[in-house]
């Protein structure tokens, strides 16, 4: 999703801050938008979650410190909240305000998670199968997936009856970013599956604070719902930088 965000929110929020003499950069990394790269939908979800895209984020983050930023907040959606969670371990960020973020650290659970979470929300959704079917959606990697997100859950499962902590790279990123001191405000939208996830993550953690709205899809539709996802982004006045 391009720069202006889901029927323009982000621009909107852009210009509420602006009401209130607060800058704002809205951010499309590379292969997105106005962006150098491809300009055909990607087959699989990796891209999305790339060191370039990371490092995209990082370049904006320290451009708007050249030009003068002496705090930064992070916003960001789905990909863009991976990519705003990945700038606040990396750099000194003052809110890092991240919606229905369905992967924080992009390693074979996040790749076997997206996947499977993917073909839960495909079941009924004629356009996903249609792609699947002409080839535009890698099947296979899909299966494979599926298997992954099977031993993964079987070798955590194993772990807790042996009594090992269990595995959470997520929760120990967060916690980091959250002792670094940036206020991690997580956001989910009532029944999508970053809110599993989170609890997945943070079973035998603190959870960072998360607000869950109802009414809402993945993309923060419908459109009346905009007035919450402002307010929660400008509840604070700062700069804002946003990867989306």
């Amino acid at each position: 999703m391009r720069r202006c965000g889901p029927n323009r929110l982000w621009t909107r929020a852009a210009r509420q801050l602006a009401a209130q003499g607060q800058p704002s950069l809205r951010l499309d990394v590379h292969d997105v938008g106005d962006s150098d790269g491809t300009h055909v939908p990607h087959r699989d979800l990796e891209a999305m979650y790339s060191p370039a895209s990371v490092e995209d984020a990082l370049a904006a983050y320290d451009a708007v410190v050249g030009l003068g930023a002496q705090e930064v907040d992070v916003v960001g959606l789905c990909s863009g909240a991976f990519l705003g969670m990945q700038v606040a371990a990396q750099r000194p960020v003052r809110r890092a305000c991240l919606f229905n973020g369905l992967a924080y650290v992009w390693d074979d659970n996040a790749r076997a998670s997206k996947f499977t979470a993917h073909i839960r929300g495909s079941l009924f959704n004629l356009r996903r199968w249609r792609r699947l079917l002409t080839g535009r959606i890698d099947g296979m990697a899909l299966a494979r997936s599926v298997v992954k997100k099977g031993r993964l859950k079987a070798r955590d499962r194993l772990d807790q009856l042996r009594g090992r902590p269990v595995r959470s790279p997520v929760a120990t990123l967060i916690t980091h970013v959250q002792a670094q001191g940036t206020d991690v405000h997580l956001v989910s939208s009532a029944g999508d599956p970053s809110v599993a996830y989170l609890h997945e993550h943070f079973a035998a953690h603190p959870m960072p604070q998360l607000t869950v709205l109802t009414g809402l899809d993945h993309t923060l539709r419908p459109v009346w719902s905009h007035d919450r996802i402002v307010a929660l982004i400008c509840t604070q006045n700062s700069p804002s930088m946003e990867p989306a």
